[in-house]
């Protein structure tokens, strides 16, 4: 068996503000460790090697947990055992979240996030107010409204889009988070739309 295999990356760039040109997206075959070469490096005589698989681990782990500890304000160690006893910390249990859910977003977040994007979104398309605070509700209500209806997300995605692309600098950085986890959910929104359309 291999100890490598190819994984599809496509690298996206922000348009430029000043010559409004935007670079292509960069699409790319990389190789990446299997399965196989995961274990190999486990098994390995590198401590370092070993440690930066096991520091990936741990960071899906503590990535996780921060969804839970930022939605708490009285989180505590005991919390955190709770957690792990019902097995909610453990692998498996993640590994069965939905890629769109796994970093939960704060409603604070969400609505910091909202924020910034109806201040920034109607100077970029020209909308009106209504319609972008109209957009940004359903960004803070998680896209429950717009679940199954093919149309909106394709339009939030859009727009989504949009703003990540020509929205300030320090904007997006700021909501980077937010703004990716908003990405990734309309998107698997769309995928089950289209899986349910084929049946």
């Amino acid at each position: 068996m291999s100890d490598t295999t190819v994984i599809s990356v496509n690298f996206g760039f922000r348009k430029n503000k000043d010559s409004n040109w935007k670079r292509p997206n960069v699409q790319l075959d990389v190789p990446a460790p299997s399965k196989d070469g995961i274990i190999a490096a486990l098994n390995g005589d590198d401590p370092n090697v070993r440690d930066l698989v096991l520091d990936a681990v741990h960071g899906v782990v503590t990535s996780h947990l921060r969804s839970f500890v930022d939605n708490d304000l009285d989180f505590t160690q005991e919390t955190c055992d709770a957690l792990a006893e019902e097995g909610k910390l453990s692998l498996k249990h993640i590994a069965n979240i939905p890629k769109a859910d796994r970093n939960t977003m704060s409603k604070e977040e969400l609505e910091a996030f909202a924020s910034d994007y109806i201040e920034t979104m109607p100077g970029i398309t020209g909308k009106d107010v209504a319609r972008v605070k109209a957009a940004a509700q359903l960004i803070v209500e998680r896209f429950k409204r717009a679940a199954g209806d093919e149309s909106v997300l394709a339009i939030l995605q859009d727009q989504l889009v949009t703003f990540a692309e020509n929205a300030p600098d320090d904007v997006v950085t700021r909501n980077e988070k937010a703004l990716t986890w908003a990405l990734n959910k309309v998107e698997s929104l769309m995928q089950v739309q289209v899986s349910a359309d084929a049946l």
